[in-house]
């Protein structure tokens, strides 16, 4: 093989699974969440707290709901952004973290779909009741506004919990640098374990099979890498051989 076929073979080649650490990068994105949701949270009590006496008493509630809302696109946003970054671990053979990062950094945005979700429920409550809402808002600790801002205070609490495990995950990912384990799943794992106790069979064969089902998604994913390399080579060689 001359020269010049090495040079064309390199793109080829370079889709092929290698030992080198490819860190997760996606730490900024978990930080950027758990920014958003304290900020979000820290708005809605000042918002509470500091909203003057004569003003109308539901404004609060209204900028709490429009915020949530806000919230709740930036997080579908962001999602996607984690999950293009959790794919590129899976694309580089990294399937067990791929399958714990994605469901950890999924939840954020169910988290918050529930929590909006929550709070029409009760909005829609207390219209349905009440018919208007401005005389309610001025009750002390049961008004829609105080409930929603409660409903928004545990979200904050659970989504601030599950983010800090994300980004502890992150860390310890690209602190370990282990290679891609698409090549070391053993098989028999699942029914050699010695583990004292009993345990369903059909646990390890469902484990089992999301290995394999893992793992062949990864080597599909990387066959049709390699085809469109193959395919460029292609063009490229017939190009110079007309030249």
């Amino acid at each position: 093989m001359n020269g010049d076929e090495t040079e064309y073979l390199q793109p080829v080649l370079g889709v092929l699974p290698t030992q080198r650490f490819k860190p997760l990068n996606s730490s900024w994105v978990g930080a950027l969440l758990l920014f958003l949701v304290i900020l979000q949270e820290l708005v809605g009590v000042v918002t509470v707290l500091f909203w003057p006496v004569k003003a109308r008493h539901c404004e609060p509630l209204f900028l709490l709901l429009y915020s949530h809302a806000c919230l709740w696109f930036l997080v579908l946003f962001l999602d996607h952004v984690l999950k293009w970054h959790h794919n590129k671990l899976r694309l580089e053979g990294y399937l067990s973290a791929y399958e714990q990062m994605t469901k950890y950094g999924s939840l954020p945005f169910y988290v918050v779909s529930l929590g909006i979700t929550v709070m029409l429920v009760i909005i829609t409550i207390y219209h349905q009741v009440h018919i208007v809402l401005e005389p309610v808002c001025t009750l002390a600790w049961h008004s829609p506004l105080m409930v929603a801002l409660g409903t928004t205070s545990l979200e904050c609490v659970l989504l601030s919990y599950i983010l800090i495990l994300y980004l502890v995950k992150v860390h310890k990912f690209n602190a370990v640098r282990a290679p891609p384990d698409v090549n070391s799943f053993d098989t028999w794992d699942a029914f050699t374990s010695q583990e004292v106790g009993y345990r369903e069979r059909g646990e390890d064969v469902q484990e089992l099979l999301q290995k394999q089902a893992d793992s062949i998604r990864y080597y599909k994913d990387a066959i049709e890498v390699l085809q469109r390399k193959v395919m460029g080579l292609t063009a490229q060689l017939r190009g110079d051989s007309i030249n």
